[in-house]
């Protein structure tokens, strides 16, 4: 039987606490200018504000997540341990940046992987109308579609229609993730898409029955 290849994107997961930049005046450009040049200063990093005695509530007794997007962008940020863990997934990144914050150095994953994967005809996009460039861009994807091929070994990648807003992964970060027992990350399941794999599933089901597989 074909291994069936999985794709995630990454989320932050919200039962622990992350950081955010300290500059009230913060914006992506400075992120998108690391991004383009390492040396580039990081913006400085805080714990994430609570706002209201009901988020506090809400927030009290949750860990420090020892990975996380910033913002909730594709900018993975990772404490010391998870940085050696996922060292050998996320060599399409390239060097980490060793970032000073208040709960000591964590390491900026600035650079990912952009594949042009999406698969069009398989996958359900909903468009805006983009009055600056005068054409229809895609806003959401409802159904996601990829290539596989075009994606091969690579652990975490972006695609081209969302650079920075969202990050995807394979089956091997989620399993390196998973076995170190790191923190600070949910992997949502977009391909394949839910009726798909019944469709996989029936089949399969269908042949075990007819005796062709044991």
């Amino acid at each position: 039987m074909t291994r069936l290849t999985k794709i995630y994107q990454i989320k932050n997961d919200h039962a622990f606490c992350n950081m955010v930049p300290t500059d009230p005046n913060f914006d992506t450009a400075q992120l998108l200018r690391f991004r383009a040049d390492p040396s580039e200063p990081f913006p400085l990093l805080s714990m994430k504000p609570i706002p209201s005695e009901e988020e506090n509530e809400e927030y009290r007794g949750r860990c420090m997540a020892e990975c996380f997007l910033l913002y909730g962008l594709s900018f993975l940020m990772l404490s010391a341990r998870a940085a050696t863990a996922l060292r050998d997934v996320l060599e399409a990144y390239g060097q980490l940046c060793v970032v000073e914050t208040p709960l000591g150095d964590y390491f900026a994953c600035g650079r990912s992987k952009v594949i042009n994967c999406l698969d069009y005809i398989n996958s359900e996009i909903e468009y805006q109308y983009s009055m600056t460039k005068r054409t229809k861009l895609p806003r959401d994807i409802k159904r996601y579609g990829f290539d596989v091929q075009a994606i091969g070994d690579t652990a975490v990648f972006e695609i081209p229609e969302f650079p920075v807003t969202k990050l995807f992964c394979s089956d091997a970060f989620v399993t390196t993730y998973t076995g170190n027992k790191l923190t600070g990350l949910t992997f949502e399941m977009v391909f394949p898409a839910v009726d798909e794999r019944h469709a996989i599933q029936q089949k399969y089901l269908r042949k075990r029955r007819r005796g062709k597989l044991q």
